[in-house]
């Protein structure tokens, strides 16, 4: 059984890969980055909303109810999203 060397890739080939490859990281990198600004907008939607119902209801107690969770909604969705991103950028080694 003899073992026949392993023909080693030319340069337009492996520059051919790198490139591939880095097209891959940079619409990972897209995406990540897409879905975390999107998701903070849907958090900032969500907590605005629940805001401005706290200003137009006419009860006291679940209109501080309903400000007080717009503004844990909003500011607690936007840091954790920013967190999640943040790891898996990490994890990924973009960062």
């Amino acid at each position: 059984m003899s073992l026949s060397p392993q023909r080693l890739p030319d340069t337009d080939e492996r520059t051919r890969r790198m490139l591939a490859t880095e097209l891959d990281v940079r619409r990972a990198l897209r995406r990540v980055f897409a879905r975390a600004v999107l998701l903070c907008v849907v958090w900032l939607v969500l907590g605005l909303a629940l805001i401005g119902w706290a200003v137009h209801t006419t009860d006291h107690e679940n209109g501080i109810i309903a400000f007080w969770a717009g503004l844990l909604i909003a500011n607690g969705g936007i840091v954790i999203t920013l967190l999640v991103s943040y790891h898996r950028a990490m994890t990924e080694g973009w960062l």
